[in-house]
């Protein structure tokens, strides 16, 4: 997601890299 890092969500930061 856009807020992966604000999230800290690691599984986002993967998503995040790839646009999603």
């Amino acid at each position: 997601s856009a807020t992966a890092l604000a999230d800290g969500d690691r599984v986002e930061v993967l998503t995040a890299v790839q646009g999603g």
